[in-house]
């Protein structure tokens, strides 16, 4: 191939590239604050009463980061 069939392969992989990109960022923007919104904000989910009652005070305990080290055996 030449180099301004290279360059038009070029510019046309490039045009196809940020059109993809551009569609896609806010699908996935809005995809993400869905999911960021139903996490912070449990309660805009319709839910009923008794599809909770089998979550227990643990449950709601906040859970420990895994990339933090247990304190206990810090050191060893």
């Amino acid at each position: 191939m030449s180099d301004r069939q290279d360059s038009a392969i070029s510019a046309e992989l490039k045009e196809w590239l940020f059109s993809t990109i551009a569609e896609s960022i806010p699908k996935a923007l809005a995809a993400y604050h869905e999911q960021t919104t139903a996490e912070v904000h449990p309660s805009t989910h319709q839910t009923s009463d008794s599809e909770d009652s089998h979550l227990s005070d643990q449950d709601s305990a906040p859970r420990k980061r895994p990339w933090k080290g247990n304190s206990a055996t810090a050191g060893k």
